[in-house]
């Protein structure tokens, strides 16, 4: 018993050393003065003016990011819509790729009886299908036998379906 109350005692002595500090380390935020050892300019100006960037400097910033490429495959080659369109089968899932308009297409998952549809842009004879956040590329590359196939980044191959 007389464990536990000295832990109390030195748990609230800690508490009261421990708002003391701060009351002290708060005291320069409570007064008009700058802390020891910063300097004021008192004949600052209290708004910032703008500066004028002359011609021959002002070059428009190079992008942050460039343009997404779809990874190197080694057999993929560029493909023409009606390449791409139709349903595409492979690791226990199936692709079915739709054309919206133009460029656009849809790119519709089906595994384990659940189907979800991505966004997907044709660029260079390859698809860009956009999931959430991230995006993927659909690439013509290598058949089997006679099937043509398409690789999805550089890790999932589905092939046409018959």
């Amino acid at each position: 018993m007389m464990q536990h109350r000295s832990v109390r005692r030195l748990g609230a002595a800690g508490a009261i050393a421990g708002l003391g500090l701060a009351i002290v380390l708060a005291m320069p935020m409570l007064t008009d003065d700058p802390p020891p050892g910063e300097m004021t300019a008192p004949d600052a100006p209290s708004v910032v003016q703008p500066v004028a960037v002359a011609p021959e400097t002002a070059d428009a910033p190079a992008p942050l990011l460039s343009p997404p490429q779809a990874p190197v495959i080694r057999d993929a080659v560029p493909a023409s819509p009606a390449r791409l369109y139709g349903r595409w089968v492979g690791d226990g899932q199936v692709l079915t790729i739709s054309p919206l308009s133009g460029a656009a297409f849809a790119v519709t998952v089906e595994r384990d009886g659940a189907q979800q549809t991505y966004d997907a842009t044709l660029r260079d004879g390859r698809l860009q299908v956009t999931m959430g956040i991230d995006s993927e590329w659909l690439q013509l590359a290598g058949g089997d036998g006679d099937r043509p196939c398409l690789m999805l980044g550089t890790r999932q191959r589905f092939c046409r379906a018959e």
